[in-house]
């Protein structure tokens, strides 16, 4: 009958020793010492690392550019400023019509000239939004953002300004 080979974990200093019935034993260095076994995972059979924690807002950024959104982050008002400036020379959206629903955004409708009081055929809608749902990626709205209109009732691009709440 031959042996199982066995694994154990054996905390040496701020790293892991992994040893097992064969002769080579293998080093895993990590950044910092790890408090507990169960807070290991395995990955692709060979190595053991600590769980990563993702901040929420990182999780919302990658989840929603993997459905297909752009991120933009702006540090303060200015920052917004100019990004939104940047967004309208991107698109090439100057004096043109756009859509929102809520005044305070107007300033920045106004600002740039975009014709926003009862538009025909409005090239984007400006909004807030209640949250951000990190998990999947997707932003969520209610009527205050879109009164009583469905999303397809909107113009296709939307450009959504949220607050960063801790």
């Amino acid at each position: 009958m031959v042996p199982k080979p066995s694994i154990s974990l054996k905390a040496d200093s701020e790293c892991f020793r992994v040893s097992s019935l064969e002769p080579e034993k293998l080093l895993f260095p990590l950044a910092r010492p790890i408090a507990s076994i169960s807070s290991i995972k395995m990955i692709a059979g060979d190595f053991f690392l600590p769980d990563k924690i993702v901040p929420l807002d990182e999780e919302f950024t990658l989840n929603f550019k993997n459905n297909g959104g752009k991120f933009l982050y702006c540090e303060n008002e200015e920052d917004l400023n100019e990004t939104f400036i940047s967004i309208l020379q991107e698109n090439d959206w100057f004096e043109i019509e756009a859509q929102t629903f809520e005044l305070p955004l107007q300033s920045y409708l106004i600002e740039n000239r975009l014709l926003y009081k009862n538009p025909v055929n409005p090239l984007f809608f400006l909004c807030n939004c209640e949250g951000l749902i990190s998990q999947d990626g997707s932003i969520l709205f209610s009527s205050k953002q879109f009164l009583h209109y469905k999303s397809n009732e909107l113009p296709k691009n939307i450009i959504v300004i949220a607050e960063q709440v801790r």
